[in-house]
């Protein structure tokens, strides 16, 4: 039985812990970067996982997305040292975390499955985002499917403020 735990991610919910954001960022947008400072108000360090999935037609190369990311965090911290009064509480959080530890956030670049990058990295949760129902019944689903194998455990956010937040954190249980 899927156990679904409502979480204000406004609070830490495991600084010692390390996630996993995965996408393929072609390109990253607002609303990815939103979701990388959630999951960065709530763990100690987030990865973001680039798929490089060869079937899958991009407009940019796992490379270019890359270095994207690496741009648009660069950015953020010095727009955030500019004008911290435009930033939110949790963009100020990160922009806390990133000068404590600048390596709070690490862009990579993975093939094959998602869970096993994660785990590779010493990932011990998974960050979805969820934009609308739709989103919400695959997530859903997939976390049953994930449950049911005992391979990850589920929280929910319920929180309904951003139009594209996180929607859900997978618990990788190795």
């Amino acid at each position: 039985m899927t156990k679904h735990i409502t979480k204000n991610f406004d609070k830490p919910l495991n600084e010692d812990k390390v996630a996993f954001y995965a996408g393929s960022f072609d390109p990253i947008t607002k609303g990815h970067f939103n979701i990388i400072c959630q999951a960065l108000a709530s763990f100690s360090k987030v990865y973001v996982g680039i798929g490089d999935n060869p079937e899958k037609k991009c407009m940019l190369s796992p490379t270019e997305r890359l270095e994207c990311i690496q741009n648009v965090i660069q950015e953020f911290i010095a727009e955030g040292k500019k004008s911290p009064e435009t930033l939110t509480k949790t963009q100020q959080e990160a922009l806390k975390k990133l000068k404590q530890t600048p390596d709070a956030i690490v862009p990579l670049i993975y093939e094959g499955l998602t869970i096993d990058a994660a785990i590779k990295v010493g990932a011990t949760t998974l960050v979805r985002g969820v934009r609308n129902d739709k989103d919400k019944a695959y997530e859903m689903l997939r976390a049953f499917e994930l449950d049911e194998k005992q391979k990850i455990k589920t929280i929910k956010n319920n929180d309904k403020k951003s139009h594209h937040s996180v929607g859900f954190f997978y618990f990788v249980t190795t």
